[in-house]
Formats: structure tokens, sequence, C-alpha cells
């Protein structure tokens, strides 16, 4: 059963998304697309987190704020993920 602090989170985050504009939905589209390439990259190859920051060339302290969405990902970290992938 959900506590009633959960159950406050789940609301704020729909207020949340019920407010976005299109602009801001498309972007946070794009960032839980690419958290959910890199857990698939992860999942699929048994990576461990150091391994998945040194192909992405990362820090081990940004690998939760990576594969959660919360990366200021940028177009060279999109092509190291798909060069991982191809590589592996």
């Amino acid at each position: 059963m959900a506590t009633s602090i959960t159950d406050a989170k789940y609301k704020e985050v729909r207020t949340f998304l019920n407010g976005l504009s299109e602009q801001h939905y498309r972007y946070l589209e794009i960032q839980l697309a690419m958290a959910t390439d890199a857990r698939n990259v992860i999942e699929r190859f048994n990576l461990t987190p150091e391994q998945f920051c040194e192909f992405l060339e990362i820090k081990t302290t940004e690998y939760k704020s990576y594969i959660n969405g919360g990366f200021n990902y940028d177009i060279k970290k999109m092509a190291l993920l798909k060069v991982a992938y191809k590589k592996l």
C-alpha cells in the first residue's frame, strides 16, 4: 500500500506532467529516451557502472544522473552511446 508521502509525490509528478508545454514535453521525452537507451545497453551487455562510465566518458559520480534522465546530454554523449552499443 502506498504511503501518503508516495501518493503526494505521484500527484506532484502528475501535476508537473500535465503542466508541460509541447516543447518541454519533447525535451523530457528525449531525456528519458537517452536514459532508457543507457539502461538497455547496461542490461543487454551486463555492464558495471564503471564499464559504462568508461564507454561514455563520464565520471562515476554522474552515472546515476545519466541512467535516470537527469544528465545534461549532448550530441557527443548520444554518439558515444550508439558507438558503445555497436562495439559491444
